[in-house]
């Protein structure tokens, strides 16, 4: 099964009192390899501890007026530290959440329309439900290629 990379950049920052925040992600409309994609996804939302790339790529856009640009990529693994606790399919599309195994501060929603993005994210659903567990991903977040 392969995995879904989402081109996005980082819209905003919201601190959290208890440290680490919540990002609002927009996604990054340019480019032939993000073109499927960005023409169904509208929205994510990412919160997240503090020192990580996303805080990293926040820091860039804030501070220097660079792009915040990140791809997030989720890769079904049955072993994997980020579970899908929430989804919502319909025929064009689904909404899902994510949330990171043992840690307070990880959680991702996506609402994606892209037929290749709901195919992988449909497939390890409906595995999930055979196995009787949820689905669980490996997810990181790297610089855009």
């Amino acid at each position: 099964m392969s995995g879904v990379v989402a081109k996005m950049f980082i819209q905003s920052f919201t601190e959290s009192p208890a440290g680490g925040g919540s990002y609002q992600l927009g996604v990054v409309c340019r480019g032939d390899e993000n073109k499927e994609w960005s023409a169904a996804t509208p929205t994510g939302t990412m919160k997240h501890g503090p020192a990580d790339y996303l805080d990293l790529a926040w820091r860039e856009r804030r501070d220097n007026g660079g792009a915040g640009e990140l791809e997030v990529v989720q890769v079904p693994d049955p072993d994997g530290g980020w579970i899908m606790d929430k989804c919502d399919f319909t025929y064009g599309g689904c909404a899902v959440h994510f949330r990171q195994k043992d840690s307070p501060w990880g959680e991702l929603s996506l609402t994606i329309n892209a037929t290749a993005a709901t195919k992988v994210l449909r497939e390890a659903y409906a595995q999930s439900l055979l196995d009787g567990n949820p689905a669980k991903f490996t997810m990181y977040f790297q610089n855009p290629r």
